[in-house]
């Protein structure tokens, strides 16, 4: 080394420049290895392990993992990847991530099973692991079951949770009736009306995740059945936790009950400007200050909770999902999304009755279903068996037949209350002052039977306060029969040659004024109050029918019935049902809902005139004439 700097010295003669030299290869010698790419980094910043949620298998089964390996910027990285199993008696995973609920071959083609159980699945790169995936291994499953369970033995309100009540429930799954739970792993949980019950998964303190249980809390009033799934079988249906209790001196078991009940409700009171006013009815002027008044509902459910407020600690129903009515919207309109109270607009003079309904599909979920548990008398009475200690909790419990969900109307009966109440069934109102001008739609009908390239039709829509007709608007088709809704916006025209609902408000502008109703035919007998469903008799072809037509949400769908010779139907108040006169002679009685069965027919003792419904909808009128008898008025309970 000695010689080397020596020559280096001698060659330059200059410490000086020896230095500047030695300092610039140092310079050069920097670059150099600089502009060099850099080689992989040393370990990873996260390993993804895909599937990353717990997951089943069967023995025997196999399931592909995967990998993906990244810098902590989000880089992936090609590098690779060792899987590991915490327990290979149970799992063996292969190198290329295929895992086996067993054990593999020498070959890793075929998966022999071995033990049950629960293992972590690890992937691992660079000196980074993966979050764990539990896999649990289980042998076939055969059979599941779902029961309510009784925390610590504290008892649940039965038959039926209050909204907000809760109840716990656990899966259980069986193979060859053997309870093989502990090793299937995490649960699936679905319901048939999902608006009845809130399902929220109970974390299992073994894990950090759920598995076999879910809290079931009270949202909606009405039934549901409740399912648990795992490795592709359905459970049957929840069943209510079981108590043994004596009664009379002997031990009697509560009823097996298969479906989940938030308590239907039981009655519905009206009452004008606030609770407890009194007042079932009110008077205004048009054009004295007063634009609206408020309607408040006191609603009660079967165990007798209530919307009113208490200080005793008892349920507070909230935010009930009532169907608020008015008879007349031109005069007075109830607002939209009305729950324990409703604002009505004071539109134009007139009178109305305002009502509300807890209607299914909405409220009273479930109808018209009535649970296999009672589905039979027997089995009412089986469960009725038991009520004197459900009574014994819950006096206001009137039966076990409570719990199958029914519509129910605003009506003049109360449940016991904190104070007095004057509740009705429909509160009535009057707005008093000089009439406004009236919509008037004129058409023909002398051509409504000719075919459209033979004879065409005109109508005209015009105001009482203007003295000319204005121009006339040509029909697509000839009218047989016209229609208003109530609130006057919305016309439903009949026609031999295709039935249209009319938007008299399009007339003059650049959008039609016409919707086609297909292929629908015959004459308009009823619409609903909104004017979406709507009833036509077609009596020219053979066979006869009734079509009920829905137009809601801008689309057109239709129900035919198989009713002859139909002359006069009406829509209940809140929609739910039509009530149908036909038959020989008109003289049976028919009964249409979206949810049921067509019911009927009903005989009537002379053919059918006209129907009315009752405000509150509780209620139908079917006047009928009688030869040589006079006349007769028939009332029908409408559920």
């Amino acid at each position: 080394m000695a010689r080397f700097d020596e020559e280096c010295m001698g060659r330059f003669r200059s410490g000086g420049l020896f230095w500047a030299v030695a300092t610039l290869c140092f310079w050069s010698f920097s670059a150099c290895g600089g502009g060099g790419k850099a080689g992989p980094p040393l370990f990873a910043g996260k390993v993804l392990l895909t599937p990353s949620s717990n997951t089943s298998l069967v023995l025997g089964g196999t399931l592909v993992f995967f990998s993906t390996v990244q810098t902590a910027s989000g880089t992936t990285l090609n590098t690779p990847v060792t899987y590991s199993s915490s327990d290979t008696s149970i799992l063996n995973i292969a190198s290329n991530g295929v895992a086996c609920a067993g054990r593999w071959d020498q070959t890793f083609s075929t998966c022999s099973p071995g033990a049950t159980g629960v293992v972590k699945i690890t992937a691992t790169a660079l000196g980074s692991a993966s979050v764990p995936t539990y896999v649990f291994v289980h042998p076939p499953v055969d059979s599941i079951t779902v029961t309510g369970v009784l925390l610590d033995g504290v008892p649940v309100q039965e038959p039926c949770l209050s909204q907000s009540q809760s109840m716990t429930l656990e899966a259980h799954a069986f193979s060859r009736g053997i309870d093989v739970t502990a090793s299937v792993g995490p649960f699936t949980w679905s319901q048939s009306n999902p608006t009845v019950a809130t399902l929220t998964p109970v974390v299992n303190n073994s894990y950090t995740f759920p598995t076999n249980r879910v809290t079931a809390t009270a949202a909606v009033p009405g039934i549901t059945q409740i399912y648990a799934s795992a490795s592709g079988v359905s459970s049957t249906s929840f069943q209510q936790p079981t108590y043994s209790e004596m009664i009379n001196g002997s031990p009697v078991n509560s009823p097996v009950l298969d479906f989940f009940s938030t308590c239907p409700i039981a009655n519905i009171a009206l009452e004008v400007g606030a609770v407890g006013s009194r007042q079932t009815s009110f008077s205004v002027t048009k054009g004295s200050g007063v634009a609206s008044q408020t309607v408040f509902a006191t609603i009660t459910d079967v165990m007798g909770n209530s919307t009113l407020a208490n200080n005793t600690g008892n349920i507070v129903l909230s935010k009930i999902p009532l169907t608020w009515l008015s008879s007349q919207p031109g005069a007075i309109s109830v607002a939209s999304g009305c729950t324990e109270s409703c604002q009505l607009t004071l539109n134009s003079p007139g009178a109305a009755s305002i009502t509300a309904a807890c209607s299914p599909p909405t409220c009273n979920v479930g109808f018209p279903t009535v649970p296999q548990s009672l589905s039979t008398q027997l089995q009412v009475d089986s469960c009725n068996a038991f009520n004197a200690f459900f009574q014994a909790q819950y006096p206001q419990f009137g039966g076990c037949r409570e719990l199958i969900p029914v519509p129910v109307y605003s009506s003049n009966l109360f449940s016991s209350t904190p104070f007095e109440l004057f509740p009705t069934g429909a509160v009535s109102g009057v707005v008093s002052g000089t009439p406004g001008a009236a919509a008037i739609f004129a058409a023909s009908t002398g051509c409504a039977h000719e075919a459209p390239n033979s004879c065409s039709s005109a109508a005209y829509y015009l105001s009482s306060a203007k003295a000319s007709v204005g121009n006339e608007n040509p029909t697509p088709v000839s009218p047989n029969s016209l229609l208003f809704d109530l609130a006057g916006d919305k016309i439903i025209m009949g026609s031999d040659f295709g039935a249209q609902i009319i938007n008299p408000g399009n007339f003059g502008s650049s959008s039609s004024a016409f919707i086609s109703l297909g292929a629908i035919t015959g004459r308009a007998l009823a619409t609903s109050n909104t004017g979406t469903i709507s009833v036509f008799s077609d009596t020219l072809h053979m066979p006869n029918q009734v079509f009920v037509v829905n137009s809601a949400n801008g689309s057109v769908s239709d129900t035919a019935l198989n009713i002859s010779n139909a002359t006069v139907a009406a829509f209940s108040p809140d929609s739910l049902k039509a009530y149908i006169v036909g038959g020989s002679a008109g003289s049976s009685l028919y009964a249409y809902s979206p949810l049921q069965a067509l019911k009927g027919p009903f005989p009537l003792t002379g053919p059918g005139k006209a129907i009315a419904f009752a405000p509150n909808g509780a209620f139908a009128f079917v006047a009928q004439a009688s030869a040589g008898a006079g006349a007769n008025l028939t009332a029908y309970a409408t559920c």
